[in-house]
């Protein structure tokens, strides 16, 4: 990697976070679609992870995580957690899927449904309660996400790519 691609990751990053958080806890809060929010600090996870691999996913996942906790109002480190086994595991999963046009929104979507599924079942653990979150919001929630995704990962992946960079 050079410099310049390096610079390039450690500033776009933490910048592409603090827009996502910024975005989440306020546009995107005030637009549910039947009463599910997206996840655009996990998407920023899920694209990383997906153009880095599950090193930079799992990093990148404690810390989208831990904000999205600061934000959020969830007991500490439940999204860091949820957000570091995502981001690992697509960064792990996501080369050896075959290309193709659906492949980012499938991705985006399981994605979605387990970070969630393991905030809610983290929630139950500790005597949280659901928080009003049933299946199908998980999952009106996922899709919402992934069309999102739609636009949010390409944007990350021009971001993490240094000009030039073919790879």
């Amino acid at each position: 990697m050079t410099q310049a691609g390096a610079l390039q990751r450690w500033v776009g990053i933490p910048v592409a976070l603090v827009i996502a958080i910024g975005l989440q806890a306020s546009l995107f809060a005030q637009l549910p679609l039947f009463g599910a929010k997206p996840e655009v600090v996990l998407l920023v996870t899920v694209a990383v992870a997906m153009r880095l691999g599950p090193e930079w996913g799992a990093g990148v996942g404690f810390v989208a995580g831990l904000l999205q906790d600061l934000i959020g109002g969830l007991p500490l480190g439940m999204s860091s957690m949820s957000f570091t086994i995502v981001g690992y595991t697509v960064g792990f999963v996501a080369p050896n899927l075959p290309p193709g046009p659906f492949r980012q929104i499938g991705v985006t979507f399981v994605a979605t449904v387990v970070a969630e599924s393991i905030v809610l079942g983290l929630a139950w653990l500790l005597g949280q309660g659901g928080r009003g979150v049933t299946v199908p919001t998980v999952l009106l929630s996922s899709l919402y996400t992934a069309a999102l995704g739609t636009l949010v990962v390409p944007l990350m992946g021009r971001l993490l790519t240094p000009p030039g960079d073919v790879s």
